[in-house]
């Protein structure tokens, strides 16, 4: 990680002291600041949220010890480097075991201030991630029983607006996007804020059933057809509610004209006068409108389906929901098998987000079950069998940077908007990991 935004408060009695540890981190690119005692760090806590707190052990009043008590109340996670004298080290070693992050014997020098205070606030950044997430979590609870949709990105947040804006609408919808995506969950979600919510939600899928069953399963059979005395199908049931046609692709042309006939007058074909009231909502996996313009699916239709089409991001394209995500399906996984969820560290964050998800969000729910019932954890262990934590972090950032600049073909301001990286980040990590640009630039002609 990078030390651009690293807040480190350096408390120390010995002006010089002080000022050069200070002066060190700032070098270093830390944004470092310094005060004199254990009293007024207490007070600039009560303001500000460091990352690190890097405290002599021996000062007046206050002491290192004392105050790192009254820091860990606080917040226990806050990292906590104590600074120490060749006669205080047993002291330190022993104050390790009431969670002091780590100390630093006097006399010290660079060498050993940067690797302690970045291996600090990495383990900051860590918990400050995961208290983001387990809030996003809780909030992605919340919005599951409205909208159904779970995510930040851009592209997901303004689905959610859309959802809602459309829902009130009562429009006919389709639905658009690979297997996996959440279509259906989408489909519950229009018809969960819309005003049929107390009437009946109903699902077909168009192809899972034969020409003739499903007929007889969407508009009903004649009393004396032979299938039974089933009239009105699952139109009759969605009667006043919603009902949802699952791979409309595969409905077949008589099929197609039939429901046609429904949308435009609301009465099955060869039926009596009743009427049915009732939204229709679609889904599908291919470009509807291409095969309709191909003669492959009616046109008419089609349009009659798609008074608002939603598009539905595959998980690829909207990686950085993964690690929020996935906890919310962990979270659920974890009340279904009635175990407590094991928690979700970045070395498997890194494995979730390096992987291609060709299954989606579907994929990923099996992926949380698997880690729930303790099966998917060997997978994330097995990305990368050598190298520390921090190298294997750096190769999954070098290649979330490879994939943004192939996807944006070189476009570094999308890249940049895309990863939240502001411009002087995002350049220093194309220098340390040796990125061409031009080479991605090329991509574009």
């Amino acid at each position: 990680m990078t030390p651009e935004g690293v807040l480190v408060l350096v408390v120390d009695d010995d002006d010089d002291l002080r000022e050069a540890q200070v002066e060190t981190l700032v070098l270093a690119g830390y944004a470092a600041t310094g005060v004199s005692s254990a009293d007024e760090a207490l007070t600039r806590l009560e303001t500000a949220s460091p990352h690190v707190v890097l405290s002599d052990i021996r000062m007046p009043g206050l002491d290192g010890l004392e105050f790192h008590k009254r820091v860990a109340a606080i917040d226990p996670e806050l990292p906590f480097i104590l600074m120490t004298g060749h006669g205080d080290i047993d002291m330190a070693v022993a104050a390790l075991h009431r969670g002091v992050f780590d100390f630093l014997p006097k006399p010290f020098g660079a060498d050993r201030l940067l690797p302690a205070v970045q291996r600090a606030a990495r383990q900051r950044m860590l918990v400050v991630e995961n208290r983001r997430l387990t809030d996003l979590v809780e909030l992605a609870d919340a919005e599951e029983g409205r909208s159904g949709l779970i995510g930040q990105t851009p592209s997901i947040v303004r689905l959610r607006e859309t959802v809602a804006q459309v829902a009130r609408a009562g429009v006919d919808v389709l639905i658009q996007g690979e297997n996996g995506v959440g279509k259906e969950t989408v489909a519950r979600g229009l018809h969960r804020l819309s005003a049929r919510r107390a009437r009946p939600f109903v699902v077909v899928n168009c192809a899972a059933l034969p020409e003739v069953v499903l007929d007889a399963e969407l508009f009903g059979r004649s009393p004396t057809s032979g299938y039974g005395r089933r009239i009105g199908g699952r139109v009759r049931e969605a009667d006043g509610g919603t009902l949802l046609l699952e791979e409309v692709e595969a409905l077949s042309p008589a099929l197609q004209i039939k429901l046609l006939k429904l949308m435009e007058t609301g009465q099955i074909s060869g039926e009596d006068d009743q009427v049915f009231r009732l939204r229709f909502l679609t889904t599908t996996r291919i470009d509807l409108d291409g095969a309709a313009t191909r003669g492959a699916f009616r046109s008419d239709l089609y349009y009659r389906l798609s008074v608002v089409t939603l598009n539905i991001p595959s998980l690829r394209d909207r990686r950085e929901d993964i690690p929020l995500l996935f906890r919310h399906l962990v979270s659920q996984a974890g009340v279904r098998q009635k175990k407590v969820a094991p928690p979700v560290d970045d070395a498997m964050d890194a494995h979730l987000m390096m992987r291609e998800w060709p299954g989606n969000v579907r994929e990923l729910a099996q992926a949380a079950e698997r880690f729930v019932i303790g099966l998917d954890g060997q997978d994330a262990a097995s990305v990368a069998t050598s190298g520390s934590l921090s190298e294997r972090v750096e190769a999954f950032e070098a290649r979330v940077l490879d994939e943004a600049l192939k996807t944006a073909k070189g476009d570094v301001r999308a890249v940049m908007a895309r990863l939240d990286l502001p411009r002087k980040t995002f350049y220093a990590k194309v220098k340390r990991h040796g990125i061409q640009l031009d080479d991605y630039r090329r991509l574009a002609n």
